[in-house]
């Protein structure tokens, strides 16, 4: 008995360590699980992704199409598509710690500007795996009100 124990607990502790680590995700769902990558005259689209020493570079432009000038930041919030939805990726304290401008305010997009923009997954202290992801920006509208727009990739 004591062998089959010792067997099991071997499979176990291998089946374990074999497991890819991935992003740190949240446990449910993000609630907003319909985000256009285009809203109010504003555009998000991915322009390239690339790796460098096992961390990814996501090169990125915003674009104001439409005729007032709405709030936007450095901040970037990740999602991975799951098998029931998309989930938000967990971003360590720390990061907003080095980095104090990592926020989602404090610029304004001009109409007719396009802001080219890069997020780097090493300085959020997150890897990621392959899958689909999707990049989520906040914008404030000239009224006050927030709302999102994002854009997929894919991480082979």
């Amino acid at each position: 008995m004591a062998r089959k124990t010792l067997e099991l607990m071997l499979v176990l502790l291998i089946a374990g360590c074999s497991r890819e680590a991935g992003p740190r995700l949240l446990p449910h769902p993000v609630p907003d699980q319909q985000v256009a990558s285009a809203l109010s005259g504003v555009c998000l689209e991915i322009l390239e992704v690339h790796q460098t020493e096992g961390r990814y570079e996501i090169v990125y432009e915003l674009t104001n199409l439409g005729g007032e000038a709405p709030g936007y930041g450095e901040y970037a919030a990740l999602e991975k598509m799951m098998k029931d939805g998309w989930y938000g990726i967990i971003y360590s304290d720390a990061v907003f710690y080095r980095n104090p401008e990592f926020i989602d305010y404090g610029e304004m997009l001009r109409p007719g500007a396009t802001e080219r923009m890069t997020l780097d997954t090493g300085d959020l202290g997150t890897v990621l795996t392959p899958g689909t992801y999707r990049l989520v920006k906040t914008i404030t509208g000239t009224d006050g009100f927030e709302y999102s727009v994002a854009a997929e990739f894919e991480i082979k």
